[in-house]
Order: C-alpha cells, then sequence, then structure tokens
C-alpha cells in the first residue's frame, strides 16, 4: 500500500492513477505530503504533514507525520511515527532521497 500511496502504481493497471508531491521545507521545519488517486472517474485527495529537523548528518533529516487529511474530512492526528529520509542528491527543482518516511 505505501508505494501505492507515495505515487507509484502498476503500470499495467491503467483504470487508477496516483500523483504525489512532496514538500520538505527545513527552515520552518515543515514537511507534506500530497497524494492524488484517481480511479473510476472519481480522484479522492490524501495528505499527511508533519515536521522535519536537522540531524547531525547534513544529508538526512528526521521526519515526524503529525496528522492526515482524507479528501476534505477533518484532520485525523497520527500516533507521531518517526523516520529520516537521507538526501542522495538536490537541486533547486528536484530531490531524491531514500528513507522510511
Amino acid at each position: 500500500v505505501a508505494p501505492f500511496l507515495a505515487g507509484g502504481r502498476d503500470r499495467s493497471n491503467k483504470a487508477v492513477a496516483v500523483a504525489n508531491e512532496q514538500t520538505v521545507d527545513v527552515a520552518a521545519g515543515l514537511v507534506d505530503n500530497r497524494v492524488t488517486v484517481t480511479a473510476l472517474g472519481q480522484t479522492l485527495k490524501i495528505r499527511v504533514f508533519g515536521s522535519a529537523a536537522a540531524t547531525g548528518d547534513p544529508d538526512r533529516l528526521e521526519i515526524r507525520f503529525d496528522g492526515f487529511e482524507l479528501g476534505g474530512l477533518p484532520t485525523i492526528p497520527l500516533p507521531r511515527p518517526v523516520g529520516s529520509i537521507l538526501t542522495t542528491f538536490v537541486d533547486g527543482d528536484l530531490r531524491l532521497s531514500r528513507g522510511s518516511r
């Protein structure tokens, strides 16, 4: 399920389209994931948000998700799962990273 919500999809399944955008603002300490799933002519928007904090490693960020929103419903808090992302490349338009969040 996670790769699906991260924007990955089975390329043979043309009935479902998934788009993902993640914003990480280290200066503001924010992370914001937005996923759009379109299937059977219907679109569902999912947002997962939280905090991003620097670590002792300049290439690694600690990520903590605080809540999510599903299709305009009220925000649902999360149990504050914590993980990290390791940035392997970054420029003004693109960030490539690996991690548990």
